[in-house]
């Protein structure tokens, strides 16, 4: 009986890593998740590889390649993870000489989002739509655009790094959009705000999710943190809009798998040539396997 072909994918986020065997046609056929969380490099990547040594121990598939979604700066070409947060521990990771030695099949390596990316343009975009966006909120903000059927990686493969485009507050400072809007920002708020209001109930609130309920019941606390977010989202969409002039934008990511910010963010979107010009929705696809599957398919095209 033939084994399944299956290609391993690897999805590093800011606060898990999972790891699954999916095929060609992106079907899961096994996964399981790490926390992390981990703010050093050299400790995710030790985890990366202890956690891929014991999720294909005792496997009997044929595992064409490994591909991998980091959080960080990527050199594609060479397989180097060069850094994940910019901070003095980061240090250089050759992921590919290190993937062919332990596990003896080719790797590839990329962006998270860039490469959660190519799940999207695989099974969620037209063949024909060659000018989109894939804009990802989820711990962070980035972004991945396609322009002419071309990726744009710009120097050092840092195109995207939507997060840091500036948001004027309501006091007049200013922000960045990942600040105020990513799930990590919001939860930040959360704490930073709470002494302004005391007996809120969103000053207890530990993910996303309770904090949309809250909004939705009125808390004060919430509805200013998921306004401010909604808001500055809508302006950072008009703004890749004006830069790439997409056809389709997509948004993803685990702050808006359940459409409760998207919808509200759509409330916000200004009636400009940008907005009346392009689609947006929200990714179709599992925003919780989304990253894993674009990772996989890094692993077959490694193994061209």
């Amino acid at each position: 009986m033939a084994k399944t072909v299956v290609s391993i994918g690897v999805d590093q986020g800011g606060t898990k890593l999972m790891i699954g065997a999916v095929t060609s046609d992106g079907s899961i056929v096994e996964k399981t998740t790490f926390p992390t969380g981990f703010r050093e490099q050299y400790k995710t990547a030790d985890a990366i590889f202890k956690g891929l040594e014991a999720f294909l121990a005792d496997k009997d598939w044929e595992i064409c390649g490994i591909g991998m979604g980091i959080v960080g700066e990527i050199d594609t070409e060479k397989g180097i993870w060069k850094q994940m947060y910019g901070l003095d521990t980061d240090a250089p990771v050759a992921v590919y000489d290190e993937i062919r030695q332990r596990f003896g099949v080719p790797c590839r390596i990329d962006n998270d989002v860039k490469t959660a990316m190519l799940a999207v343009r695989k099974f969620e975009i037209a063949p024909d739509c060659n000018d989109f966006a894939y804009v990802n909120v989820g711990t962070g903000i980035s972004g991945a655009f396609v322009v002419d059927g071309h990726l744009l990686r710009g120097d050092g493969n840092n195109a995207g790094e939507i997060g840091q485009y500036p948001v004027k507050m309501k006091d007049g400072t200013i922000d960045n959009v990942e600040d105020v809007a990513s799930g990590g920002g919001m939860m930040r708020r959360v704490r930073a705000l709470a002494a302004d209001y005391p007996n809120d109930p969103a000053t207890e609130v530990r993910h996303t999710g309770e904090l949309y309920r809250l909004a939705d019941e009125g808390s004060p606390l919430a509805v200013e943190i998921t306004e401010t977010a909604a808001e500055s989202i809508a302006m950072l969409l008009v703004n890749v809009m004006a830069t790439c002039s997409p056809k389709l934008v997509i948004v993803g990511g685990g702050t808006m798998r359940d459409g409760w910010l998207f919808k509200k963010v759509i409330s916000k979107m200004p009636k400009t040539v940008y907005c009346e010009n392009t689609e947006i929705r929200l990714s179709g696809l599992d925003l919780s396997t989304i990253g894993l599957i674009g990772a996989a398919l890094n692993g077959f095209e490694a193994a061209k």
